[in-house]
């Protein structure tokens, strides 16, 4: 983690020394002339700056299974807002695991990397909730989902209800197209 922390800001130092020296250049070319000042520096990762403003939450491993598709789901507000890039979701994510989850991620880590697996958002997201959300957990939620009755709740109870165990169903992979009337 602190190593790709480390590769990041060389990369930052070595833009802006890139930039400076194409301004250098430019003025040594007479192109520029108008310009007074080199552009200033870019300091510090933009995206990351981004990211902190919308205060991420961290996140334990702990608790109830659903905390971590909730943790998920409101990461990934944050690095729309801060227009993050798939490598840089995983490190600033993972920046806020703390206690069991921070272990976790550091063997999960190693093993996604020796059996060759990208280190991405969309693979982190696989490997975290298998983790997190067991299959039997899936299982109990998806028989909930299809128990589930409006009985004496209020329709606004039932469908917010509905919806949220609607994902833990197998159909719900169908949902958008037409492949559910196969069943």
């Amino acid at each position: 983690m602190m190593q790709q922390n480390q590769q990041m800001m060389q990369q930052q130092i070595q833009q802006n020394a890139q930039s400076q020296q194409q301004w250098v250049a430019a003025m040594q070319q007479g192109q520029g002339a108008h310009q007074q000042h080199p552009p200033p520096p870019i300091i510090g990762n933009p995206a990351f700056r981004e990211y902190n403003r919308n205060h991420p939450p961290e996140f334990n491993g702990e608790g109830e299974p659903q905390e971590a598709k909730r943790w998920v789901k409101h990461m990934e507000k944050i690095f729309r807002m801060a227009n993050c890039t798939e490598e840089e979701k995983v490190i600033f994510a993972t920046n806020q695991f703390r206690g069991a989850a921070e272990d976790w991620w550091e063997t999960a880590q190693r093993r996604m990397v020796t059996d060759g697996i990208e280190v991405n958002w969309e693979n982190f997201k696989k490997v975290m909730l298998e983790k997190y959300l067991s299959l039997s957990y899936k299982v109990r939620k998806e028989q909930e989902f299809l128990q589930l009755k409006q009985d004496n709740v209020s329709v606004t109870e039932f469908t917010k209800k509905f919806e949220e165990l609607s994902h833990y169903s197998t159909h719900n992979e169908y949902a958008g197209n037409e492949m559910w009337k196969v069943n």
